[in-house]
């Protein structure tokens, strides 16, 4: 019984540390990311034919991880702030500090799909 306690609390100490990051928001890509970069990115960046000149193709979910695992989504759209550049910006609508919260939120949460 003696050993059973150091070994409990042990566990407890691993289990407490090494948890996955959780996602306190719980945003999730299908609820609440997609939709951002429907209305503000896809213009560009849908990988079409049309979108030769934006060669960062966002459209799903596995293209947008990619772009956030090598850095290029949190560089251009939380960092610099550069994107969207898109006629949207022309008439000021640009992602608003809750937007970038919630994408910021969501890359520090490990891009949860669902």
């Amino acid at each position: 019984m003696k050993k059973a306690v150091p070994f409990a609390i042990i566990a407890i100490f691993i289990f407490a540390f090494t948890r996955p990051t959780e996602n306190p928001n719980k945003y999730t890509y299908k609820k609440d990311v997609q939709p951002i970069i429907s209305m503000y990115c896809l213009q560009c960046h849908s990988g079409s034919s049309n979108s030769y000149m934006h060669p960062c193709n966002l459209n799903g979910y596995d293209s947008v991880k990619i772009s956030v695992l090598n850095g290029t989504f949190r560089d251009r759209v939380l960092v610099k702030k550069d994107m969207p550049q898109s006629p949207l910006w022309q008439v000021g609508q640009h992602l608003s500090q809750e937007q970038l919260n919630v994408l910021d939120s969501w890359i520090l949460a490990g891009t949860p799909l669902e």
